[in-house]
């Protein structure tokens, strides 16, 4: 008698079925989640109505908590966006204060107030006094290298002496060059409205390195009718 072995057969994994929560379609996950944030029913009772564990009823509800308050959180103010923040340090301080001076034409008095009150860093007179001082030395050491050899016409910045305009540009036409806040113009707009007596007459004092031969009349300067230089009386026509 001889005893045979059965052939070895190969094992057929038994065919596996998709979880109901991964095969859950988006409107019952919402009906789910809503029904949890309500209360209405017991965790444990959504779980088996819909075949799932307790964990997927928690994470539902979380996702529509988060939309909820994503949804209904009040935007905030687009002028109280902070849009960058910026270090505030000793040589930032001394930048704004030259900034304030050289650029805005500010008074001490002005750059400190403007530390103190919007930056809340008081300082003294003495200090902005101080900064501004100690860059005259740099600037001039740098103004020192420039080649302005082969500049014809400058472009004249405005000048003041004791919170004074002071005349920096005229040109062959008796037009006078300002930085362009219009301050003057403004102030003697009501001449070229007039037609006949063009009074009070304007006299412009200054040197003849301040002429140009470059023409930057606009339609709402007014122009002087004297210029007093060095070498005598011109009268515009």
């Amino acid at each position: 008698m001889c005893i045979l072995s059965h052939a070895p057969t190969d094992t057929i994994p038994a065919p596996t079925t998709a979880s109901a929560a991964k095969v859950l379609p988006p409107d019952q996950r919402q009906q789910l989640a809503v029904a949890a944030l309500a209360g209405t029913q017991p965790i444990s009772q959504l779980a088996v109505a819909h075949d799932v564990s307790r964990k997927f009823v928690y994470q539902q509800a979380d996702k529509a908590q988060q939309a909820l308050e994503q949804t209904f959180t009040p935007q905030p103010d687009d002028g109280q966006k902070v849009l960058f923040t910026l270090p505030v340090t000793k040589a930032l301080l001394r930048q704004i204060v030259l900034g304030l001076t050289l650029i805005c034409h500010s008074s001490f008095r002005g750059a400190r107030e403007f530390l103190r009150d919007i930056l809340d860093c008081p300082v003294s007179l003495g200090t902005v006094a101080n900064i501004v001082h100690s860059a005259v030395d740099q600037a001039r050491v740098h103004n020192g290298r420039q080649d302005l050899s082969r500049v014809r016409v400058g472009a004249h910045d405005e000048i003041f002496q004791s919170q004074q305009p002071v005349l920096v540009g005229v040109d062959a036409d008796g037009w006078r060059l300002g930085m362009g806040g219009g301050y003057y113009d403004r102030a003697l707009a009501f001449r070229r409205r007039r037609r006949y007596w063009q009074g009070p007459h304007l006299v412009g004092l200054a040197f003849e390195c301040q002429r140009t031969d470059s023409r930057f009349a606009e339609a709402w300067d007014v122009r002087l009718n004297y210029l007093a230089t060095e070498s005598g009386v011109e009268h515009f026509l």
